[in-house]
């Protein structure tokens, strides 16, 4: 296999980490707003909030891990890309000057950020939840 041909099968393979971290991130999303949903309705149950704000957190910290590592593989063959090519082939920071600001975020960022940010809130959840339980006491 020569560099062009193998530079096409890393491209390809980069390409494809797209798709699977987007579905990642919605299903992240589809999780946490049963879960969210969950803790809202109030089943009853004597400390319900702390099992779905467990949940949330697990899940939270699961995403991170998942997708984190699909970002990883996307970053792998990036890095492959350039190496066999023994170029930048990917935009550098001057060509992404005119992009707005959101534009300019890594996408490991922007998939990595709503896990993190689910876990502090789910821990914030845990918290208040101490606090409640407290004032009724």
């Amino acid at each position: 296999m020569n560099d062009d041909e193998k530079a096409k099968l890393y491209i390809d393979l980069w390409k494809s980490e797209n798709t699977v971290k987007t579905g990642k991130l919605m299903a992240y999303f589809a999780v946490q707003t049963l879960v969210a949903l969950g803790a809202a309705s109030g089943t009853g149950v004597p400390h319900s909030l702390y099992f779905f704000a467990f949940l949330g957190i697990l899940s939270s910290v699961w995403w991170v891990f998942c997708t984190g590592r699909t970002a990883g593989y996307q970053q792998l063959w990036k890095d492959r890309v350039e190496r066999s090519l023994g170029k930048d082939f990917f935009p550098g920071e001057e060509e992404k000057a005119g992009l707005p600001v959101y534009a300019k975020l890594p996408g490991r960022i922007i998939v990595l950020a709503p896990p993190v940010i689910g876990v502090v809130v789910w821990l914030v959840v845990v918290v208040f939840a101490i606090g409640l339980n407290a004032a009724k006491q």
